[in-house]
């Protein structure tokens, strides 16, 4: 299998998987454009069959030897397999690469590029004598050294700097009202000094309000029960990042003014490992979906929530009632141009829905098997590591339940599917195995895809999990054969050697022809009509004293008179597709003919 592999300069390596050393690919984070190309060429004219394995193969694709991140790479968020040291190591993300039987290891380093710094403004609603706070950020290992300015504009296109506003916080002037306000930031990063950031506020200031009411979400509480107003909201586990909570929690404002959501911080917000749960909007209250969510006992989001206590929402020494691991307790507030707020509790509750029987995340879907071994054994990863009987075993999330509709979801049926299914057995306990009628051949057929089914529950319930496997065959050193024109050859009548060789790539390397000393003698010590030793007549010796012939060195011979009555013998050297072509150790095939020399008749009557 020979590879090219297009990087992104540009450069063209030509490589051979088997002995390839490890390529290194730089990419800049962010980036959507292949990672790298890579070619291949089957001397056979095989289908080329693209797969990626290793620890980090479930953050890549590759499709017709296009290998890229399945999504952009973000340098200060590094998702690779290394989750220790600085960041220039766990930006390294090692992957190998499958090209039918051949493989490819690539070290993928992204690289941090300028990114520009962002500026924030806290409040949509500008008031004058209400207090807005600008933030700055800049993912390049932060800011250094920020300067800000605060500018006025009518339109929103001709600013005014405003004279001695040059603090991230401000509380508008009588004389902005009306206007839209621009924070600048003028700042450093570690790509170097010079950078600016700046946002301009979402609508125009507003004047002072003399008399405010503030916003209320009384017409929310979903529980009139409790002593404090705590709103309700209902997901479906397993719901997609990004999609929202039911309705938004919207407050009413008897003022009508423009309203702002966020949440206060609160246990539930964000999970052991630092993740965000939930987003909301700020300018409608809808809640979304910031990670998937579990509701099954064993789940990665199966997780106690935690109660929330005191004020200002609920009453001291109360909580917001007893929670479990299907539901989290969020704060949210609201609060308007004039910074009047209101807080409220929001219990999220993550329904339970049916789910199909999971495989192991780790389970290989890329297995090979080699041609010629006994007993046959399908392994899969770099240390060929066999299958295991449990490999393919399956797991269902949602166990049994008890109630006025039972189910059982932990009893598991496979079966194979695929084109190539017949090949291989799979018994419940998980066992991958090849029928004992079939015997892999790679010059036959060099892989083969089947697809595991596996089912949980009854009736309505049940459902089916596939999951598709791609078993190469490797191809190992098969036997060369030699054919020779003549087998009782003449002198002066040429002698013609060809050698084949399942594994196909032949290479000659030399060619070597000898005679014997002596012929074959029978028992009663008298020259017999064969070349080769024949373990089914006693009494025959084998031949011997082989010596080699001046000159033969051509894959044909034309015996002379001095190999009448000797045998002939003939060795080609030569490698194929299995050894390396500068190997010392090719592979030799000796052929020889099966009766002596025979002197030429004058006279020959036809057969």
């Amino acid at each position: 299998m020979l590879l090219a592999a297009t990087l992104p300069d540009g450069e063209v390596s030509h490589l051979v998987f088997a002995q390839s050393p490890d390529s290194s690919i730089e990419y800049a984070e962010n980036g959507r454009a292949p990672v790298a190309v890579f070619l291949a060429h089957d001397q056979d004219g095989d289908v080329i069959r693209w797969s990626l394995v290793g620890s980090n193969a479930h953050l890549f694709r590759i499709g017709g030897g296009v290998l890229a991140f399945k999504k952009p790479p973000n340098y200060e968020d590094p998702q690779s397999s290394i989750v220790a040291g600085p960041l220039e190591r766990r930006n390294v993300y090692n992957v190998t690469i499958e090209a039918s039987g051949g493989v490819h290891e690539v070290a993928v380093t992204v690289i941090d590029v300028d990114e520009p710094g962002t500026v924030s403004i806290d409040r949509p609603q500008p008031q004058v004598e209400r207090p807005l706070q600008a933030s700055l950020a800049d993912e390049d290992d932060g800011a250094a050294g920020a300067r800000w300015q605060w500018a006025r504009s009518v339109d929103g296109t001709s600013w005014t700097d405003i004279h001695g506003a040059i603090s991230p916080r401000r509380s508008p002037a009588p004389t902005d009202e009306g206007t839209y306000l621009r924070a600048t930031a003028s700042y450093s990063d570690k790509f170097g000094a010079g950078k600016t950031a700046s946002a301009v506020s979402e609508n125009r200031v507003e004047a002072k309000t003399l008399s405010n009411a503030a916003p209320s979400f009384a017409d929310q509480d979903d529980d009139k029960s409790t002593l404090y107003i705590d709103i309700l909201r209902s997901v479906a586990e397993n719901t997609a990042v990004g999609m929202p909570v039911g309705v938004p929690v919207s407050a009413s404002d008897s003022d009508g003014d423009l309203l702002f959501y966020e949440f206060v911080k609160t246990p539930d917000l964000i999970d052991a490992e630092g993740k965000i749960r939930f987003t909301i909007e700020r300018d409608s209250g809808q809640i979304r979906i910031a990670k998937e969510l579990g509701a099954d006992f064993g789940e990665r989001e199966d997780e106690d929530s935690r109660a929330l206590m005191g004020n200002p929402s609920l009453p001291e020494a109360n909580d917001a009632g007893e929670a479990d691991n299907s539901e989290y307790l969020l704060r949210v507030m609201v609060s308007d141009p004039s910074t009047a707020t209101s807080t409220v509790n929001v219990v999220i509750r993550v329904t339970d829905v049916n789910e199909p029987p999971q495989f192991d995340d780790d389970a290989p879907t890329v297995l090979r098997v080699a041609e010629n071994a006994d007993p046959l054994s399908i392994t899969f990863g770099d240390d060929k590591a066999p299958v295991s009987p449990d490999l393919y075993t399956v797991t269902d999330r949602d166990v049994s339940v008890s109630g006025p509709h039972l189910y059982d979801d932990t009893t598991y049926s496979y079966t194979l599917s695929g084109p190539d299914s017949d090949y291989f057995e799979f018994d419940n306990a998980g066992a991958l195995s090849i029928v004992s009628s079939h015997k892999p051949d790679f010059e036959e057929k060099n892989s083969y895809s089947v697809t595991i089914e596996a089912s949980s529950g009854e009736g309505s319930r049940r459902l089916t999990n596939k999951l598709n496997l791609a078993i190469k065959v490797v191809d190992t050193e098969d036997v060369g054969n030699m054919e020779l024109s003549q087998r009782e050859p003449q002198v002066g009548r040429q002698v013609s050697a060809r050698v084949s060789d399942p594994d196909g790539g032949i290479r000659i390397k030399g060619w070597e022809w000898e005679r014997s000393s002596e012929i074959t003698l029978d028992s009663g010590g008298t020259p017999s009509a064969e070349c080769r030793d024949d373990p089914g007549t006693p009494g025959i010796d084998e031949v011997g004293g082989w010596t080699s012939i001046d000159g033969a060195s051509l894959p044909f011979y034309t015996p002379k008179l001095g190999d009448a009555d000797r045998c002939l013998r003939v060795t080609v050297t030569y490698t194929d597709n299995i050894k390396n072509p500068v190997d010392a150790s090719a592979e030799q095939i000796a052929g020889t003919v099966e009766a002596p020399v025979q002197r030429r008749s004058p006279v020959n009557s036809a057969p």
